[in-house]
């Protein structure tokens, strides 16, 4: 690809991120452990279901037998069988 093509690729992509959160993913068949950096709150949980927030976004993760095994220092361990993972803007972000 030329660079003005790849110029309109990325045309819509913001260059400067500024992150508010982190993921990382560890995995084995169907388990699966996330760790989630940045968290200011867990706002539901339940085996089905882990709603956590960071400063912009509200995090969803589904799956089934959910657990929560660190919660510390803004960080948080997700395990079980994770079918989803799922980012929105809080109401009010701007950004």
């Amino acid at each position: 690809m030329t660079k003005k093509s790849l110029r309109n690729v990325f045309s819509g992509v913001n260059e400067s991120v500024f992150p508010g959160f982190h993921v990382e993913a560890d995995g084995r068949g169907q388990k699966l452990s996330l760790l989630v950096s940045g968290v200011t709150g867990i706002n539901s949980f339940s085996e089905k279901e882990i709603l956590i927030s960071s400063k912009r976004e509200m995090i969803s993760i589904t799956g089934e037998i959910l657990r929560i095994s660190l919660l510390e220092s803004k960080s948080v361990r997700i395990s079980g069988r994770i079918n989803s993972l799922s980012f929105n803007r809080k109401k009010g972000d701007k950004k």
